[in-house]
């Protein structure tokens, strides 16, 4: 795939301060949402054995990784402590 190890810096994020403020529930200070908001984070996807690494950097420099086989449901963690189970699909690769 022509985009492994390429880094894409994210343009834009149509309507993302509503979703922001959407999902709060009452437990993000506003601090901490303005700061979601103006974050313009870098990825880059590597293929890594049988599965890939998804690499974000965000605006303060500190990068987050994830690993996964596409199609293989995984449990991240996030927000911090919040779990969330995910599955990545590629189309048309």
């Amino acid at each position: 795939m022509a985009y492994f190890g390429k880094e894409f810096k994210l343009d834009r994020q149509e309507n993302y301060d509503t979703f922001i403020n959407a999902i709060n529930a009452g437990n993000v200070n506003e601090q901490y949402k303005q700061a979601l908001i103006a974050d313009k984070p870098i990825y880059k996807l590597v293929k890594s054995g049988d599965g890939y690494t998804l690499y974000t950097t965000k605006s303060d420099n500190s990068t987050q990784e994830e690993h996964f086989v596409p199609g293989v449901e995984y449990d991240e963690v996030v927000g911090g402590n919040n779990v969330s189970t995910s599955t990545y699909t590629f189309f048309n690769c």
